[in-house]
């Protein structure tokens, strides 16, 4: 029923930090959704995603040492990664308008798009971040994290990072639809 399943995946209530075989499982998920067209599933799903990092973030502002603040950080960014992969894939399978639809959904007025940057710098950082993994050091960063159905080979890291960079590059033409909010 829509994505019951992978709402399981996100652990709202007990505020525990996700392994990387849950991402691994939540990714299978989610490119399993995209590749059946379930876009009902999608959306669910980004719905609920963004509840989990409304809290992620909430929880980071009550927070007072460095530290514990860093890691949750930190943890929103892995978060936050997962879903620019998301984009990216969405537009690698030609779904527009569940794109459209995740891009502007906001359950806050004004609206809070918590999972999307709202702002031009917040793009451009994750677009340089973005660049970075894609050195020799973080090889095959892309591939075995965010594996695309296929997109397979010597290339396969380069076209899903490149599918990544487009989605940032929308996100980037998105901001000029903000405006009337600022």
């Amino acid at each position: 029923n829509e994505s019951s399943f992978i709402i399981l995946l996100l652990d709202e209530c007990q505020m525990t930090e996700m392994s990387d075989k849950t991402y691994h499982y939540l990714w299978l998920s989610l490119r399993q959704a995209v590749y059946h067209k379930n876009k009902n599933a999608i959306k669910s799903y980004w719905e609920k995603a963004h509840q989990y990092a409304m809290t992620l973030s909430y929880r980071k502002y009550s927070m007072s040492a460095n530290e514990e603040i860093n890691k949750q950080e930190k943890i929103f960014k892995r978060f936050e990664e997962l879903h620019y992969a998301l984009g990216g894939l969405l537009l690698y399978s030609k779904m527009y308008d569940v794109l459209n639809s995740i891009m502007f959904w906001t359950d806050s007025q004004p609206p809070r798009y918590i999972l999307v940057p709202s702002t031009m710098s917040e793009v451009i950082n994750m677009y340089i971040q973005i660049a970075q993994n894609d050195n020799n050091e973080h090889f095959m960063y892309y591939e075995t994290r965010y594996p695309f159905i296929g997109v397979s080979g010597v290339n396969a890291g380069d076209t899903i990072s490149y599918y990544i960079k487009f989605y940032l590059a929308v996100l980037f033409l998105r901001q000029y639809t903000l405006v009337q909010y600022f």
